[in-house]
């Protein structure tokens, strides 16, 4: 059996976890991660969040805290420390947390700017702690996606057209990727894009592309900014029977023209 003291220890931040002999000790209130070595081998890292009584709650809003949206609802989710006694408010309504912390709640929108504070209370002592996530909302009739943009990626440029169709925004265009920056040994144009723009103003496309017998395969998403700037990022992968696969991700931005 493997003696935990032969191990070597980690801890990202002693000052709230230390560790003697393979134990963790929490010291103070905080987050630190852990990991263990030995004959060169890393284990997995584990993140210990150590709370006291008397401290006000943490939590975590999922990203982006700055959103923009085509709907007139909102979801707010995030992230507690599991088994804490707290009340978490999100806007005006009392939120469920599940049991492993995750919570997660829709709210209603007006036109415009709508900043949504997150509470959450210690049920204990009283303490609260309050982060804020803000909703851009834009009814699609006036949100002005609707046309040609241009973007530019890896230096070089690319282009989308969005349009509506029954009811659905699609997002249509070309992209051109230059491998040699990545260690390729080429330049691929005309990668189709193809996609969604979800009602949150998501962008969900897929990228492909078949020649001389390699294939493009890859996924773009992306977000709008507000209704003539957009930005986000994509992943790809090349292969050919014979030859080493290329991949590679990188971000992207564009504006509407």
């Amino acid at each position: 059996m493997l003696d935990r003291r032969q191990v070597d220890w980690f801890s990202s931040n002693d000052y709230v976890v230390e560790i003697s002999d393979g134990i963790a000790l929490g010291r103070n209130a905080g987050s630190a991660m852990v990991w263990a070595g030995m004959n060169g081998m890393t284990s997995d890292t584990l993140v210990l969040i150590v709370n006291t009584p008397d401290r006000a709650p943490d939590f975590l809003l999922d990203p982006p805290l700055y959103q923009l949206v085509f709907q007139n609802s909102g979801q707010v989710s995030g992230q507690t420390l599991a088994g804490q006694n707290i009340t978490l408010i999100v806007g005006t309504d009392t939120t469920a947390i599940e049991s492993n912390g995750r919570f997660s709640h829709w709210v209603p929108l007006v036109e415009g700017i709508n900043p949504i504070p997150v509470t959450a209370v210690n049920n204990e002592n009283g303490l609260s702690t309050t982060k804020q996530k803000t909703f851009v909302y834009y009814p699609f009739e006036t949100s002005g996606i609707v046309g040609h943009w241009s973007g530019t990626t890896l230096t070089r440029p690319f282009s989308f057209d969005i349009y509506e169709a029954l009811g659905i925004y699609v997002i249509d265009g070309t992209l051109t990727i230059d491998v040699t920056m990545i260690g390729g040994p080429m330049i691929v144009r005309d990668i189709v894009i193809a996609g969604l723009i979800h009602p949150d103003g998501t962008i969900d496309a897929s990228l492909s592309k078949e020649w001389g017998g390699f294939t493009l395969t890859g996924h773009m998403e992306g977000y709008f900014r507000d209704s003539g700037h957009s930005q986000g990022t994509y992943g790809f992968r090349i292969t050919r029977s014979g030859w080493p696969t290329v991949s590679a991700s990188a971000a992207w931005t564009a504006e509407k023209d």
